[in-house]
């Protein structure tokens, strides 16, 4: 879904709808000297994503500054990409606790929910292809409103790094056939955009317990017409 009104920079505009009534989230997938990719969504009924801000921020300060200015609720930050260091991470977290976790991509599909969460480390573990595979499924279905000027976000990168991944499937260790996302570009975009999405399951929106290790995820139908095909959620 996309036509509405980018807010972007203004964030006076947006600041009475991010009030205690509507839920924000965020997600963060760290950069290293490229900046920090971020994602900011109001969510409404449905688990429907709509998108507020998309960009980078360029040190912990800005960052934390747009989770003010946009009150956001739960925001999940990518713990290892080392835009920030993880000490900082960890103070963040520390001073936010409850508002902002870091994430760990866990690599082997488990029969469990699809992430879980140590509060008291303020950390979470997300199965990553399950993860993405919801991204995408967010899309498919409509589940994002995304704003007017989508080709021109951050300088035209956004769609690029959206549709980058491409998902195939592989035979693992214990010689089960199992699915995985891989990319031979930036993706920053698209790990920041699941990143919030997993803010916005920690919010109370959406199940998370859908992917069962016995059946695959009803996505593969159509991401996986041809071995290698990437998706065309924009198209």
């Amino acid at each position: 879904l996309h036509g509405t009104t980018y807010v972007g920079e203004d964030g006076k505009k947006h600041r009475a709808a991010a009030s205690s009534l509507v839920t924000v989230v965020a997600g963060v997938d760290q950069g290293q000297g490229k900046g920090n990719h971020m994602h900011i969504s109001i969510v409404h009924e449905g688990a429907i994503r709509h998108k507020l801000w998309i960009g980078r921020v360029y040190s912990l300060e800005e960052l934390e500054q747009k989770l003010d200015d946009y009150n956001v609720e739960i925001c999940v930050i990518d713990a290892q990409g080392g835009g920030i260091g993880y000490n900082d991470l960890r103070s963040l977290c520390d001073r936010r606790s409850g508002q902002v976790y870091m994430c760990r991509y866990r690599p082997k599909r488990k029969p469990e929910n699809m992430f879980s969460i140590d509060e008291d480390n303020n950390m979470i573990q997300a199965n990553r292809t399950d993860s993405l595979d919801a991204g995408f499924d967010s899309y498919k279905h409509q589940r994002v409103v995304l704003p007017q000027c989508i080709n021109d976000i951050d300088n035209g990168e956004f769609i690029p790094q959206m549709i980058e991944s491409v998902r195939s499937k592989t035979i693992d260790k214990n010689n089960v056939v199992v699915g995985i996302w891989s990319n031979t570009g930036p993706d920053d975009h698209r790990h920041a955009d699941v990143y919030e999405l997993l803010a916005m399951h920690i919010a109370g929106y959406g199940d998370t317990d859908v992917y069962d290790e016995d059946a695959e995820p009803a996505v593969i139908d159509d991401a996986d017409k041809a071995e290698g095909e990437s998706w065309d959620a924009f198209n």
